[in-house]
């Protein structure tokens, strides 16, 4: 059990339980009991390797659903090997598709967050609506512009800073504030 760490984005091995699943298995234990697939891995790559290994060690995998992955067979390897790819595939999707839904939101005027992105501002007479704001705005179309033109979102950070265009905080600008406009734009 890892509490607080993601199979997605964290390998069984880097993982203080997965070590020490790991560990068991290296001293003899040849059973692997888990809830689901998911709470083992996220990542097909991360999964494959580690059930590869597994293979070759004999070890048997349980999930406490029912389903036993019978790493010997051809079947059995599919079968995990699809359940592997569900694991990963749905919280990507539920990610892309939250994303898409924020932009169009956004797009509509609707405000999602606490702050109102670069380009707008909280409506001040409905604080659940942005608005652009000018000047702002004719900054992002010039960031669009350049970006199109080949320029990376350091080299735009760095041409922002050596215009004297300020950031809405003053401070100076930073690549992962590019990076957000240019992703609005493409959204």
């Amino acid at each position: 059990m890892d509490e607080l760490v993601s199979a997605r984005t964290t390998p069984l091995c880097d993982r203080t339980g997965g070590a020490e699943l790991l560990a068991r298995i290296k001293r003899g234990e040849r059973e692997v009991i888990a809830s689901k697939i998911d709470r083992l891995f996220r990542s097909v790559t991360d999964g494959l390797l580690q059930l590869e290994a597994w293979k070759k060690q004999k070890v048997s995998l349980y999930l406490a659903d029912g389903v036993v992955c019978d790493l010997s067979t051809t079947s059995g390897w599919a079968c995990t090997t699809i359940l592997l790819m569900t694991s990963e595939f749905y919280p990507r999707h539920v990610a892309e598709c939250t994303s898409l839904a924020m932009a169009s939101m956004q797009r509509d005027g609707q405000r999602i967050s606490r702050h109102a992105p670069y380009g707008y501002r909280i409506c001040p007479d409905n604080p659940d609506l942005i608005e652009p704001v000018e000047k702002e705005q004719a900054v992002c179309e010039e960031v669009i512009r350049l970006h199109k033109s080949g320029l990376g979102q350091r080299q735009l950070a760095r041409q922002m800073d050596e215009s004297g265009v300020k950031s809405r905080s003053g401070k100076k600008w930073h690549h992962h504030a590019i990076s957000r406009i240019i992703d609005r734009d493409d959204g």
